[in-house]
């Protein structure tokens, strides 16, 4: 868990949209993003007031540095990111649970259509530990 204040904000923020309003990962990477140009700009702009050169201190980069990038990592970071399982399935086979994941590709695809087959990979959520 992040001690520093204003980035712990900064997390929480990301993970609370992205957890409560539904915003999905690469918005709640925007987010991050966003965050990191938001608080970058008030460094830069605090520092000029008081008559700093505007470069960021070695803090203020490493603090920056420390802002995940990545909603997962957020959500790592505040230790409650949920267990994950990934399997690859084709259109044919549609498991719908995480116990009949395992079945074989029922597609057939002709040899003479030649078309490229899509595999999704699906993520649940995992009830275990």
């Amino acid at each position: 868990m992040p001690q520093e204040p204003l980035l712990l904000a900064a997390i929480f923020l990301a993970v609370v949209l992205h957890i409560f309003a539904g915003i999905a990962w690469p918005d709640s990477h925007f987010t991050l993003a966003a965050l990191r140009v938001i608080i970058s700009a008030s460094f830069t702009f605090l520092r000029s007031t008081q008559g700093f050169p505007s470069q960021l201190s070695c803090d203020e980069s490493n603090l920056l540095d420390d802002l995940p990038k990545d909603i997962r990592t957020a959500l790592d970071r505040l230790d409650i990111a949920p267990d994950m399982v990934d399997y690859a399935c084709c259109l044919a086979s549609q498991p719908t649970t995480p116990t009949n994941h395992y079945q074989h590709c029922t597609l057939n695809i002709v040899p003479i259509a030649k078309l490229p087959m899509t595999i999704y990979v699906v993520s649940l959520y995992s009830d275990h530990n």
